[in-house]
């Protein structure tokens, strides 16, 4: 029997899909943190979350890493695979829930919350519901009121595309992506401290070096240390070494040590998605009844992260041994 396509199937979503113009980018709520990925520090920082939280692509060398379904139903996989990945870039389990959970660490660093509506596909004749995706909402055109949840489009948009000003969004169709609770609320700044810390010399320098007459008293070398030993600072919540920015500034244990600190933020930025993309695979399975997580084996864990600060801390193996396990991901 022919598979019915999806745009054969009866949709339940309420939010729209569009790119916000010139009035919601405006919104300075959500403006200033999308700024973040043009500037040098922070683009860094998030591509270097972005490219080590998950294997790329879902390939990697060491055999113990896979990720499956703790229900071995091939049905089942095909529609959270779909739901997931509808446009199917890649066509594995671990390929797709890979650049999800990377796709979704970036735009959490970026907006702090990443928020998809529950899409239910449906038989038109029946009203089977035979499948279900995750649809982006636009953090542009979100409005929290209270307790409700509101997708906000400004007039002229909305007369121009005959929709609704604004839609109130069903709570039991969200499922809404947040930081750790370690760091919600503190990344914001620790953002904005790096975009200041820009990888360059002062004004009034670039300008007497241009003229070929240098009055006021500046040393390059001392500059760069500062802003090196500002960086650290800045970044020491999260372990980030800005690519080694400062490398020549701290000593190896302390190198280690936050290296294990950064492992530490992506595994627990990983696990924060992974808990949320599985309470709505529970929340979708009751609709469709099926009951399943996603299963994530032979990535570094936390408690991998203690064991490797215990042997720093007692120094009873070397460097490069307590680094082995966090390599080759």
């Amino acid at each position: 029997m022919r598979r019915k396509r999806k745009e054969e199937l009866e949709r339940s979503q309420e939010s729209i899909s569009y790119i916000p113009d010139d009035i919601l980018k405006n919104r300075t709520d959500v403006a200033d943190r999308a700024k973040y990925y043009d500037k040098f520090y922070p683009y860094m920082f998030i591509e270097d979350v972005k490219l080590h939280i998950m294997p790329i692509g879902g390939r990697v060398s060491k055999k113990e890493f896979n990720i499956s379904l703790d229900l071995e139903d091939p049905k089942v996989q095909q529609i959270i695979e779909n739901a997931i990945s509808p446009d199917r870039y890649h066509h594995d389990l671990a390929g797709i829930i890979c650049d999800f959970v990377a796709d979704c660490a970036v735009h959490l660093l970026i907006f702090e919350t990443v928020t998809y509506e529950v899409v239910y596909l449906s038989e038109p004749k029946n009203g089977k519901t035979v499948g279900f995706e995750l649809v982006q909402i636009n953090p542009y055109t979100l409005v929290h009121r209270g307790n409700l949840l509101l997708q906000y489009s400004p007039d002229e948009h909305a007369k121009r595309l005959s929709e609704r000003r604004c839609i109130e969004l069903k709570p039991e169709r969200i499922l809404t992506f947040r930081l750790p609770l370690n760091i919600q609320g503190k990344l914001d700044h620790i953002m904005e401290y790096m975009r200041i810390l820009e990888f360059t010399s002062p004004d009034f320098f670039m300008k007497e070096l241009a003229a070929g007459f240098r009055k006021t008293p500046y040393n390059v070398t001392t500059h760069h240390h500062l802003r090196n030993v500002a960086l650290a600072k800045v970044t020491k919540d999260l372990g980030w070494d800005a690519r080694n920015s400062f490398e020549k500034e701290a000593s190896e244990y302390y190198r280690i040590y936050r290296y294990l600190k950064f492992e530490k933020f992506r595994i627990e930025l990983r696990d924060s998605i992974l808990d949320t993309l599985n309470a709505g695979l529970e929340l979708v399975g009751k609709q469709l009844g099926f009951n399943t997580k996603i299963l994530v084996n032979g990535l570094p864990t936390l408690d991998g992260v203690q064991t490797a600060y215990d042997h720093l801390t007692k120094g009873d193996i070397p460097f490069g041994e307590i680094l082995e396990p966090f390599e080759g991901f």
